[in-house]
């Protein structure tokens, strides 16, 4: 028979931890066409969405807009569940689990962290930025990343 601690490791292993998020905000561009906030990552090397952990006493979707708020400088509302999760490495290389949630912007022109560049861009120049100086496999995680929000700003 197992025991309490054997049936919580196991139920540890089916669902694990999320405590890093991120804010995907999509928005209509000029041409109609989605596009996608992006921010350099916090060494300037790369892009990603704007990303980050939670702190105590904040919900998921809390985390999400606060950490849109301070990379990119815009402000919103976070959808209260996750629309997609993907793998992400750590400083360290250790591939976390990151929660994506929708974010629908509603003031922009606040104050972004410097070096964040923060900007709009088509799905074309989302994707190339997301894969510059990534392997293969989290390049495509960041591609399901745009087109589920693509599909999910759709509906």
């Amino acid at each position: 028979m197992a025991t309490l601690r054997a049936i919580y490791r196991t139920l540890r292993k089916a669902k694990p931890r999320v405590e890093t998020v991120a804010a995907v905000a999509v928005r209509e561009g000029a041409d109609g066409e989605p596009e996608y906030l992006l921010v350099r990552t916090s060494n300037g090397e790369r892009w990603t969405f704007p990303k980050g952990h939670r702190e105590r006493g904040e919900s998921l979707a809390e985390a999400a807009a606060r950490e849109a708020a301070e990379e990119a400088g815009v402000t919103g509302r976070a959808a209260a569940e996750p629309f997609a999760h993907y793998r992400y490495p750590s400083a360290g290389g250790e591939l976390r689990l990151v929660a994506a949630f929708r974010l629908d912007v509603t003031r922009e022109g606040g104050r972004p962290e410097p070096g964040r560049d923060p900007g709009w861009y088509a799905f074309e120049q989302a994707r190339d930025r997301l894969a510059l100086g990534r392997d293969e496999q989290l390049a495509a995680e960041m591609e399901r990343v745009l087109l589920t929000a693509r599909e999910d700003a759709g509906s």
